[in-house]
């Protein structure tokens, strides 16, 4: 009886575990985005300089997209569970700042972004192997029209995942979307999808040489960099 019972309770132990294991698997992941410019308002000299893919690692309901070229890199960790937003600019050797902001600093920071109307599609659509939800929005603001297409999955398992950007009435995770930012319109389309063994906690951290700034000082920073490309 003694026997049975250890037996019993190793076996639970055992069917913890494999679940505990599967959970933080299916939690974590990195999509990666192409970027294209569907706005020619830049300098078509500088084109080769601008950032063509974008990387987002996901763990636990904390995510990190990473932007970069040879001039600069941009790095943004929501933490969807604090309801925290920390924005990092890397600029060569010169320049290393991040911001960071609670909830209520980032829905402040987002009511200056354009406003658009969404219209669902009857029709689904498929990105990686994801079904997603398809949206035809309008950005009131621009003369031509411009009309943009997002694409947001409900299997994805980010909880809140666009509280901190300018989707928030979306609650899946938006595989395909455009957003304007600083003059320019960029567009990200998932690419590419993968699930690693394992992610690192530290990953999520701010770099360790980087120096903590007001919200102003580092949308000014960003504005110059991008002033640099803008028609």
């Amino acid at each position: 009886m003694k026997k049975n019972k250890v037996f019993f309770i190793a076996l639970l132990f055992l069917i913890f575990m494999l679940q505990a294991c599967s959970s933080e698997e299916e939690n974590q992941g990195i999509i990666e985005y192409s970027i294209s410019y569907p706005v020619n308002n830049f300098n078509r000299s500088y084109e080769m300089l601008l950032p063509k893919t974008m990387t987002m690692t996901y763990k636990n309901n904390v995510y990190k997209n990473e932007v970069e070229n040879a001039m600069f890199k941009s790095i943004m960790i929501s933490d969807c569970n604090k309801k925290q937003l920390t924005m990092v600019l890397i600029y060569g050797k010169q320049l290393k700042i991040y911001t960071k902001l609670d909830e209520k600093e980032t829905k402040t920071w987002l009511e200056s972004f354009p406003k658009h109307e969404f219209i669902k599609s009857y029709h689904k659509e498929e990105l990686l192997g994801y079904k997603c939800d398809k949206y035809y929005g309008l950005f009131s603001d621009l003369e031509d029209g411009h009309d943009v297409e997002i694409f947001e999955t409900q299997e994805i398992p980010i909880k809140n995942s666009n509280w901190s950007n300018q989707f928030s009435q979306f609650n899946g995770v938006l595989l395909g979307y455009e957003i304007e930012q600083f003059g320019m319109n960029m567009k990200f389309t998932a690419q590419s999808f993968k699930k690693p063994k394992s992610i690192s906690d530290d990953f999520f951290n701010v770099p360790k040489d980087c120096k903590k700034v007001s919200l102003e000082r580092f949308l000014k920073e960003m504005e110059v960099i991008f002033s640099l490309v803008i028609n």
